[in-house]
This record gives structure tokens, sequence and C-alpha cells, in this order.
């Protein structure tokens, strides 16, 4: 268990320093000290320095926060901070290295969907884990709450990449209505699959 949780622990440092050093990065690209492309970094990324910033905003909070209430020690909490490390570098390979650009996975689907679909099935294990273990709720009713709420950030971060567009020039929505349902659709689609594989087992422990 204790392995498990340094392990978890370490994940999350690890995309604590790359974030920080990416940041860093657009500074020197900022200032023409630094070309991007010659690391393999498309250009656009600096119409993401804002999404980065508060990365790593987030985590030296958690950073702080965990440090402080030695939160680091506890296997749930630590899983929870490196599920959302998982999104966050998922998020940032598409951004800074184009795979968001990429036509396809083993030509069956776009990078983006692969994140729409993983990012809302972390997000409801996370929220599962600490509605369970943390705040000791029924396991079915976190079932329900975690795929909610899950579902609601889904919707919330389409609406997210809407305004990004219209307000910062980013390029997040390719697809114009097209990209907002199909990422819906599979987000609701990778909330299903927790749902049923986690009802299965719940299903399966109470049979025993």
């Amino acid at each position: 268990m204790r392995n498990r949780a340094q392990i978890y622990w370490f994940g999350f440092i690890f995309s604590c320093i790359v974030h920080f050093g990416l940041l860093l990065l657009c500074l020197l690209f900022s200032l023409g000290i630094v070309n991007p492309e010659s690391l393999g970094i498309t250009n656009y990324l600096l119409d993401y320095t804002g999404r980065l910033t508060t990365i790593v905003v987030i985590n030296s909070l958690l950073l702080t926060l965990y440090f402080k209430k030695k939160y680091y020690k506890d296997l749930n909490r630590v899983l929870i901070v490196f599920l959302l490390n998982v999104i966050f570098f998922l998020d940032t390979l598409g951004n800074f290295w184009g795979w968001y650009d990429i036509n396809g996975i083993f030509a069956v689907l776009w990078f983006d969907d692969f994140v729409h679909f993983v990012a809302p099935l972390l997000i409801s294990i996370g929220i599962y884990r600490y509605l369970v273990n943390i705040k000791q709720y029924s396991k079915g009713i976190s079932l329900v709450l975690a795929s909610s709420i899950s579902f609601g950030i889904t919707a919330l971060w389409e609406i997210y990449e809407y305004w990004s567009d219209r307000l910062f020039s980013t390029q997040m929505l390719k697809g114009g209505i097209d990209d907002t349902m199909i990422d819906l659709s599979v987000g609701l689609l990778g909330i299903f699959v927790f749902y049923f594989v986690f009802g299965l087992l719940l299903k399966k422990r109470e049979d025993n």
C-alpha cells in the first residue's frame, strides 16, 4: 500500500516538474531566446500559456496542501492528485507537441477523442475514491454522484473550449458543433465504462 502511494506521489512530482519547466520554456519562447520548433514543440503553444500557468498554480497549491497536511502518506488522496495530473499531462502532450492534430491513433481515433474518453473516466474514479474512502459515502451513492459530477465537468469543459476560442483565439473547437457533440459523446462513453465496470465490481462483491 505504501509503495503504491509513493509511486503515485512521484508521478505527481514528475508532472509538477514537467509543467513548471514548460512554463519557463514559454517565457523563453515569448522573449525570442529559444525557438520552440527546435524542440519539436508547436508554435501555437503560447496561446495555451494561460492554461499551463493555471496547471502550475493548481499543482503548487496541491503540493503545499499535501506537505502541510501530510496527505502524501494517504494512498487515496495521492491517487486522486495523480489521476488529475495524468489528465494535465495528456492535455499538455496534445497542446505542446501537436498531438491533438494527429489524424488517428492506430488509424482508429483522434488523440483528442482519446483524451475526452479517458479524462471523464479518470475524474469519475478519483471522485468515487474520494467519496467512498475519504467522505465515507455508500458505494452505490458514490457511483451515481461520481458519474454525474464527471459529466457536469465534461460539459463545463466544452463551454470553456468555446469561450476560449472566442475570447483568446485558441484553436480548441476545430470542428465546430460536431466537435463539441463528439467530445461530449466520447466523454459520456468513458463515464458509462466507469459506471458499469465499477457497478459490476460492486455487485460482484455484494454477491460474495
